[in-house]
């Protein structure tokens, strides 16, 4: 079991060749990006780094909006 920004990548238990992906903490449900099974642990890094980024950038984007209508 691997935590990773907020995430935890652990072996499928029906698959150990495979990895899954849960939310640090206590619940909450992952983004569907991140459902399923994935090869490496690598690729699920990419994923998520690229999910937070574009997620950080809408939120940005959002502040900026609701900045200007004021």
């Amino acid at each position: 079991m691997k935590s990773y920004r907020g995430y935890i990548i652990s072996p499928n238990p029906f698959s150990p060749t495979l990895y899954q992906v849960a939310v640090e903490g206590q619940g909450g449900s992952i983004p569907k990006v991140l459902g399923g099974s994935f090869t490496s642990v690598g690729a699920i890094q990419e994923i998520i780094d690229k999910y937070v980024i574009n997620k950080e950038e809408e939120q940005a984007a959002n502040v900026r909006k609701t900045s200007l209508k004021k």
